[in-house]
C-alpha cells in the first residue's frame, strides 16, 4: 500500500493558471521514470523521476496542443504520444541513473 505520510511522498506542479491537467500517463518497465501527457501548453510531454522528489527531466513544448494519450513500449523503448494535432515517437534510450 502506498504510504500516506508526508515525509515519504512528493508531488509536482504539472502547470498553471487551470493548464496542466495528466490527461495520461505511462512508467518504463523498472519504474524509474514517468511519462505525462498533459494540457500544459508549455510543457505537453514531462518526463519526471518516479523515485526522487526532482522537477521534470525534461519538458517538450509546442508538439501540439494538449498531450490526450502516451504508451510506452518497452520492447523497442520507444514512447509514443497523441496529442489534439499530432503523433509523436520517441526514443528515450538507456537510463543507467535510477536509484
Amino acid at each position: 500500500m502506498p504510504s500516506t505520510d508526508p515525509v515519504d511522498t512528493f508531488g509536482a506542479d504539472m502547470g498553471s493558471n487551470g493548464e496542466g491537467n495528466v490527461n495520461a500517463m505511462a512508467m518504463d518497465p523498472i519504474g524509474c521514470y514517468a511519462f505525462m501527457a498533459t494540457n500544459f501548453s508549455s510543457k505537453e510531454l514531462q518526463v519526471r523521476s518516479a523515485r526522487h522528489q526532482t522537477v521534470e527531466e525534461v519538458a517538450y513544448k509546442d508538439l501540439s496542443p494538449g498531450g490526450n494519450g502516451i504508451f510506452y513500449n518497452m520492447m523497442n523503448d520507444r514512447l509514443y504520444m497523441a496529442t489534439n494535432t499530432g503523433f509523436y515517437i520517441f526514443a528515450p534510450g538507456p537510463n543507467g541513473d535510477c536509484e
